[in-house]
């Protein structure tokens, strides 16, 4: 009897060190966005963040439309950016899928400098680009809505870098700023991105800090999937954010008893 317990117990131990053992690792964060093209709904984007030790990782799934000579057509879309531990931007990846023909486009280091290379099909031979571009810098590209999302986080720790768009291999310098706005007693901030000139982009974030919605480039457009962006939102005035300071005394003068003077016999 007790050689069979004894034989029970250490059976159950087994299983639950390969119980413990089995565990999944954790999957990576995701954010869905629901994307449009001007006031059109064109399909979803899922921008998906690995991090660890050697660097960080995400990945781009997107199956959108877009219109090609007054026709819509649809396409898949595929990307990766490669960062270092310290986030230093190592390439960025992409490709789009359409009914006979893949086009990939890739941003890379060459020699201390910058490059993108776009490959109109398979076994053509790549057009590369020389771009003047210096780290730190945040990438773009106008049918990734989830890009402007990774720039304004690149952004949010040094307040302005430089960028470049692998769209059309144009590059530029932005700057961030952020609002507070104000709806059913909440208060939600919208970061904007701005190089002075024809880029614009912003985010929306909720109360707790979750992405809502975000203005691309060219019209391009997303909203997190599950959420709404209020139609009441407000910006709120500067000295409502700011509260000014109570003026204390910083001395009290105690109160004095009344005086009775005492009665003459």
């Amino acid at each position: 009897m007790k050689e069979r317990l004894l034989m029970l117990l250490v059976a159950f131990g087994l299983l639950a060190a390969t119980t413990t053992l089995a565990v999944p690792a954790p999957k990576p964060e995701a954010l869905e966005l629901q994307v449009s093209l001007n006031d059109k709904k064109v399909g979803t984007e899922t921008l998906r963040t690995q991090s660890g030790q050697e660097g960080r990782y995400d990945s781009l799934e997107a199956s959108l439309q877009d219109k090609v000579q007054k026709v819509w057509k649809s396409f898949q879309q595929r990307a990766t950016l490669d960062s270092q531990a310290d986030g230093t931007i190592k390439s960025y990846r992409r490709g789009i899928y359409v009914t006979g023909a893949t086009i990939n486009t890739n941003l890379f280091s060459y020699n201390g400098g910058w490059r993108i290379g776009a490959q109109a099909d398979a076994g053509s031979k790549p057009k590369v680009t020389d771009l003047k571009l210096k780290a730190p810098f945040a990438v773009l590209d106008e049918r990734s809505v989830a890009l402007v999302v990774l720039a304004a986080e690149r952004l949010g720790k040094l307040g302005d870098m430089e960028y470049v768009r692998v769209d059309n291999a144009t590059t530029g310098h932005l700057a961030l700023t952020t609002e507070t706005l104000a709806a059913d007693g909440k208060h939600w901030t919208r970061i904007h991105l701005r190089d002075g000139k024809n880029v614009n982009l912003e985010v929306l974030k909720s109360p707790g800090g979750q992405v809502v919605a975000v203005k691309g480039l060219d019209g391009w457009t997303g909203v997190t999937v599950g959420q709404k962006v209020p139609v009441n939102l407000v910006p709120v005035p500067k000295e409502l954010k700011e509260p000014k300071p109570v003026d204390v005394p910083t001395a009290v003068t105690p109160t004095q008893p009344p005086h009775h003077p005492k009665a003459v016999p």
